[in-house]
């Protein structure tokens, strides 16, 4: 959750930007984190209807979170999610929708790019490698673009 708040931090002292945080209700807390880190900048979008979020998404320059849903539902509605990846690759996994995908990920493996559910602690070190540079690496560029 730390990284998440130093990329909102960044975003909205940099590129002023107005973020939105979606999530199920059990992310209410770590959304409050966030959106409280970043005062007056982020409102946290909790338990809302898949209607809503992708008219919301619909809305948006860029969407960032882990390869979720989401992402997918982001790039579905022509919003550019740039996505972290840890326990697979964009090429297999990644949203397909006029959005497209900008991918986030540290070192993988070339004999194992893909994990299974077995994999969960390669997983976890893989989302560790991911670092605030790496997400505005991406993220950055997006915005400018935009």
């Amino acid at each position: 959750m730390e990284r998440f708040v130093e990329v909102a931090k960044a975003l909205v002292h940099k590129h002023h930007v107005k973020l939105l945080l979606f999530g199920a209700p059990q992310e209410k807390e770590t959304n409050d984190v966030i959106a409280n880190a970043v005062p007056g900048s982020a409102v946290p979008v909790v338990g809302e209807s898949l209607e809503n979020v992708a008219a919301l998404l619909e809305h948006c320059t860029l969407a960032f979170g882990n390869d979720s849903g989401i992402m997918h539902l982001a790039s579905a509605v022509g919003t550019k999610p740039a996505v972290i990846y840890a326990m697979s690759i964009p090429e297999n996994s990644g949203p397909r929708g006029p959005g497209g995908v900008l991918p986030i990920m540290g070192p993988v493996d070339p004999k194992k790019p893909v994990l299974s559910g077995d994999d969960v602690e390669e997983g976890i070190q893989r989302m560790k490698n991911v670092t605030v540079e790496m997400a505005l690496a991406v993220l950055e560029p997006a915005l400018r673009k935009s």
